[in-house]
């Protein structure tokens, strides 16, 4: 039976609250049509919210960088183009750490937000296929690693080379599982597993 555009959204808005009301279950099963309405939900929600929370932070740190270089004019340089100002800082100074670690801490906020915000609705989605909650954990982790080892590439007493391709690495593989979790979430349901009395 087809349903009507309007049903469609019906469905659509009670999938949603469905995963909102459901925040701390873990246990049961989703389908695809309850997870995915949700899970996308999610996404533009807390992708319209780091727009919105980095948006004073990131002019702060123009800011920084362009009073830095008036002050400095040896050490970078400010372009005007018909798009706007850019400014380049060669290496790293003190003066802009803070406001690298505000963009950072935000910038992790809101990606734990994410996860908390999905975990219960992808283990149960996991477990709607038969797959082990383990798939969820594996990019979480890659992406704390690399909340860890971001800030290291600026502190001048590490060999940032190696960083760089330890982050490197690690990108690969948290998008390389981030790829393989979004295909299990989107698989087919396994057929429930028969209780015996």
């Amino acid at each position: 039976m087809t349903q009507s555009p309007g049903q469609q959204l019906i469905g659509i808005a009670r999938s949603i609250g469905r995963g909102f009301a459901n925040l701390l279950n873990f246990h049961g099963r989703d389908g695809v049509a309850l997870f995915w309405p949700y899970a996308f939900a999610i996404v533009v929600i807390v992708s319209f919210g780091t727009a919105l929370a980095l948006d004073a932070p990131m002019r702060a740190t123009m800011q920084v960088m362009f009073d830095y270089v008036s002050a400095h004019p040896d050490q970078g340089s400010v372009m005007f183009g018909t798009n706007g100002a850019s400014v380049r800082v060669r290496g790293f100074p003190p003066e802009l750490a803070g406001q690298l670690w505000s963009i950072i801490v935000q910038i992790a906020g809101m990606v734990l937000a994410a996860v908390v915000l999905l975990a219960a609705a992808v283990v149960r989605r996991l477990r709607d296929g038969n797959r082990s909650f383990v798939w969820g954990l594996v990019p979480a982790l890659f992406a704390v690693l690399a909340f860890v080892l971001f800030p290291l590439l600026f502190d001048p007493s590490q060999a940032s080379g190696w960083v760089f391709f330890l982050l490197l690495a690690n990108n690969v593989l948290y998008i390389g599982f981030l790829i393989r979790l979004i295909v299990l979430l989107a698989g087919p349901s396994a057929p429930s597993p028969e209780v015996s009395s």
